[in-house]
């Protein structure tokens, strides 16, 4: 009888190993039912995990964790704010909200104000990891834009979120005869999107890392640091 069974686990093993198998003639109809199910079973688990660890191996994920500024706070990462800018104002006259809390992580030196003269050094921090650019929507497109003229590759990602309307105005002088016409001609140019339009002919890569994929296909050797991703 333990010889028998001993028999029987090791075809069962045989079958987990893809092995080929033998059935005795005098096997019982449920042992043979059995093992038809454990093949069965074997052949799902073996491909799937199989499957499952080549698209590992070749698809890499780009976290992109950072989307709102909730996140921003979260994160351990230093925000990025131009200094003497309507986006500094509305941080620092904050008395509630995320805004504030922004604001407050001055305390732990997590809040950097970046002058005019420091634009250019913007990309080089972030490309750094742990920082955030809170700014404009159209001045960190440029700045993606231009990364991406420099390097070919869209090294940074635009979030979802939104914290502060900009308005953009033509001045004119109060009272003027002339603003109802300049309303009317400025609406018909948004409404247009010629604005719109008229900046990406400007920066032609205005657009081009705004979906940027956020799974991209590698190709790596079959090694212990690649199998150590997995975990």
């Amino acid at each position: 009888m333990k010889s028998g069974c001993l028999t029987y686990t090791d075809r069962l093993v045989r079958v987990l190993l893809q092995q080929d198998v033998s059935l005795f003639v005098g096997w019982w109809w449920w042992e043979r039912v059995a093992l038809g199910v454990w093949m069965l079973m074997t052949l799902v688990l073996t491909r799937s995990y199989t499957g499952n660890l080549m698209s590992q191996l070749a698809v890499r994920y780009i976290p992109q964790p950072l989307q709102t500024l909730q996140d921003v706070v979260i994160y351990p990462v230093t925000i990025l704010i131009n200094k003497g800018t309507s986006d500094e104002q509305a941080f620092r006259t904050a008395t509630s909200g995320v805004m504030q809390d922004v604001w407050n992580l001055r305390e732990q030196d997590r809040v950097r104000l970046i002058g005019m003269e420091e634009l250019n050094q913007v990309p080089s921090i972030l490309g750094r990891g742990q920082a955030a650019y809170l700014a404009l929507s159209n001045g960190a497109r440029l700045t993606m834009s231009n990364e991406y003229a420099r390097t070919g590759t869209c090294e940074f990602y635009l979030g979802r979120g939104r914290y502060l309307p900009s308005l953009e105005a033509l001045a004119v002088a109060k009272g003027s005869p002339l603003l109802p016409n300049i309303n009317r001609k400025v609406l018909q140019v948004v409404e247009a999107g010629l604005y719109e339009y008229w900046f990406r002919m400007v920066n032609p890569n205005f657009t081009i890392c705004l979906n940027a994929p956020k799974k991209v296909a590698v190709m790596s050797t079959l090694n212990l640091r690649n199998l150590a991703c997995l975990w």
